[in-house]
């Protein structure tokens, strides 16, 4: 029976090492300590291709159909907003 498995899911595209399994299997205080991380983990995702998108020529975001004004916009926000 595996119980680790590191490559089926990601969350904000970081591998989440534990199964679902595993999850349901460990005691309300792991499981919250384990959701906190996924949280945390998601946060940073979004802060850093906020950072990254802020990071991008006008010439790239031409590229891609999104105006500077946008690009800001979206950098500005904080991590924790949509």
């Amino acid at each position: 029976m595996r119980t680790i498995d590191a490559t089926a899911r990601t969350t904000a595209g970081v591998p989440v090492v534990f199964s679902k399994g595993l999850r349901a299997a460990a005691g309300l205080p792991v499981r919250m300590l384990l959701k906190m991380l996924d949280v945390y983990l998601a946060w940073d995702e979004k802060r850093r291709q906020r950072l990254a998108l802020l990071a991008l020529s006008d010439e790239m975001l031409k590229d891609i159909g999104i105006s500077r004004a946008q690009a800001d916009a979206e950098g500005s926000k904080p991590f924790w907003r949509d």
